[in-house]
C-alpha cells in the first residue's frame, strides 16, 4: 500500500468539480459521527486528504502509525472484485467506484478477493490495472466528547487492563487470516508504558488501542 499527498484544489482540477471537498463533506456527514453542523465536516475534510493505492491488503490496525482518536475514511476511486474485510466485527463490504466507507483504524482491516471468503491472499491481486485499487483518504479526528456520543468513551487504561484487554498498540494479526498472534504475550502488556498520549485530547485522557 502506497500513500501520496495531494490537495482538494489539486483533485477538484483533475476531476472538473469545484467543490470536491464539500461533496465528500457532505457525504461524510451522513455518519452523524461529527454531529450536525455542516461546518465540522468540511473543517475535518480540509485538514488533510491523501492518494491510496494498493494491490489487495493484509490484516493489519493502524493504532501505531496514527492517532488513535480517529476514524478513516476511504473513497474507492478504482477498485474490481475486492471487499473491505474487517475479521473481528465479521464484515466483508463488496466495493464498488463511489463507495465511502468510515472505519475505526484500530481494529484490523484488509482487502481481499470475494472469492477468497475473507482471507487476505496477496497472490490473488495480479500485476497490471486489473490488480489496483485507488482511493482517496482521510481521517476525521473525534474528541472525548463524540466517542462518548458513540457509546464509547475513554476510559484510564487500567479499566482496561482489569477486563483483560488487549495492547492494540502491540497485537500483530495474521495477514491472511486477521487472527490475533502470539495472544499469551499480550496478556500483560496493556500498560501506560506500552500507550502514546495523544496530546490533542481535549480531557487530557491517555490515548491507547482499546478504546471501546
Amino acid at each position: 500500500m502506497d500513500y501520496a499527498a495531494t490537495t482538494w484544489d489539486e483533485l477538484a482540477a483533475t476531476a472538473g468539480m469545484p467543490d470536491l471537498a464539500g461533496a465528500v463533506a457532505h457525504a461524510l456527514r451522513v455518519t452523524r459521527v461529527l454531529g450536525d453542523r455542516p461546518a465540522d465536516y468540511e473543517r475535518s475534510v480540509a485538514t488533510r486528504v491523501d492518494w491510496l493505492a494498493s494491490r489487495g491488503a493484509g490484516f493489519h490496525n493502524d493504532v501505531a502509525r496514527h492517532w488513535s482518536r480517529s476514524l478513516f475514511w476511504i473513497l474507492a476511486l478504482d477498485v474490481g472484485d475486492v471487499e473491505f474485510v474487517m475479521p473481528h466485527a465479521a464484515l466483508r463490504l463488496p466495493l464498488c467506484v463511489g463507495d465511502l466507507v468510515v472505519f475505526d483504524p484500530a481494529m484490523a482491516h484488509g482487502l481481499c478477493r470475494p472469492a477468497d471468503a475473507g482471507r487476505a491472499v496477496s497472490e490473488h491481486f495480479e500485476d497490471g490495472d486489473a490488480g489496483r485499487q485507488l482511493f482517496l483518504t482521510g481521517e476525521m479526528l473525534l474528541d472525548d466528547a463524540r466517542w462518548a456520543a458513540l457509546g464509547a468513551p475513554w476510559q484510564p487504561v487500567e479499566a482496561h487492563a482489569a477486563r483483560g484487554a488487549l495492547d492494540l498498540m502491540l497485537a500483530e494479526f495474521d495477514d491472511r487470516s486477521g487472527a490475533v498472534q502470539r495472544v499469551r504475550s499480550l496478556e500483560h502488556a496493556m500498560s501506560r508504558a506500552t500507550c502514546h498520549v495523544d496530546e490533542t485530547s481535549t480531557a487530557g485522557h491517555e490515548s491507547h488501542g482499546d478504546a471501546s
